[in-house]
């Protein structure tokens, strides 16, 4: 990812086209259309079409309970997220270690992909939340139900991968972490050595 020369934040969108630029180079039209999210597109049509619409989704007891159960995890995946996002924080921008990761250009893209993987878990829980809306009021015909209904499966599912997506990123860190340390410590070890010459 390039670097933003006039050194403002860039926007979520930005950096979004920046990684699917970087990404189609790397993978290709597979980058555009994952298979991954074909398949959560399928699973949540196959949901709302095959969820009994009499005993289901047209009866508003049921469905509040079924997308208050939903809700709950969207909300709980924000917060354990939330978690890991302040823990991936604090090991980003330890002293020295956001300027390693400026300097190889990656600063940017795990800035992304925690706005990504926080954007992704509030579409669930607003998906959820107007689904049980929807549910509650019974003039709404029933493909309006079922629409809602595979809404909220399908930004469920995505924002429970995209949260799995934050134990990488964290790993990725680690990862970078040792290099950049190993980095230091030559850095330190070659000024120890200058410093006996001198």
């Amino acid at each position: 990812m390039a670097t933003n020369p006039n050194r403002s934040r860039p926007s979520l969108l930005e950096l979004w086209f920046e990684a699917l630029r970087d990404d189609v180079a790397t993978k290709g039209a597979r980058a555009v259309v994952p298979y991954w999210l074909a398949l959560i597109l399928g699973i949540s049509t196959c949901a709302a079409t095959l969820v009994s619409q009499d005993k289901v989704l047209a009866e508003p007891s049921v469905t509040a309970t079924l997308y208050g159960g939903v809700l709950a995890l969207d909300a709980l995946l924000l917060a354990l997220s939330w978690s890991a996002f302040s823990r991936i924080y604090d090991a980003m921008f330890a002293p020295g270690f956001y300027e390693f990761l400026r300097k190889h250009q990656m600063l940017n893209v795990y800035l992304f992909h925690v706005g990504y993987i926080h954007a992704s878990q509030i579409a669930a829980v607003l998906a959820t939340g107007l689904a049980l809306i929807v549910s509650l009021i019974t003039v709404f015909p029933m493909w309006m139900h079922q629409v809602s209904f595979a809404s909220s499966i399908f930004f469920s599912i995505y924002a429970i991968r995209q949260a799995t997506g934050s134990v990488t990123l964290m790993h990725d860190i680690v990862w970078y972490k040792a290099l950049y340390l190993e980095e230091r410590g030559k850095d330190q070890a070659q000024n120890v050595s200058s410093i006996r010459k001198a």
